[in-house]
């Protein structure tokens, strides 16, 4: 979630550290949700910063699908 131009988890409630322009790194999730959904026309959105991320993995079924890259930017 961003507030006053800050990134902040919406699992944890960490404030995100920047680092000159750059901010360490997070999961940016936006949905929006079409037809036959309980939440037909909204739209929602979170950050989820990297702990958070590799505990919620944890309690997934499958692991996420990875690749790698060759060129980082």
């Amino acid at each position: 979630m961003t507030r006053n131009d800050m990134i902040i988890c919406n699992r944890c409630g960490k404030k995100l550290k920047a680092h000159g322009s750059a901010v360490e790194d997070y999961l940016h999730i936006s949905k929006q949700w079409g037809y036959f959904s309980s939440c037909d026309g909204i739209v929602e959105t979170m950050d989820i910063c990297f702990e958070c991320l590799v505990e919620w993995e944890k309690s997934f079924m499958y692991e996420p699908q990875r690749t790698k890259q060759t060129e980082l930017l």
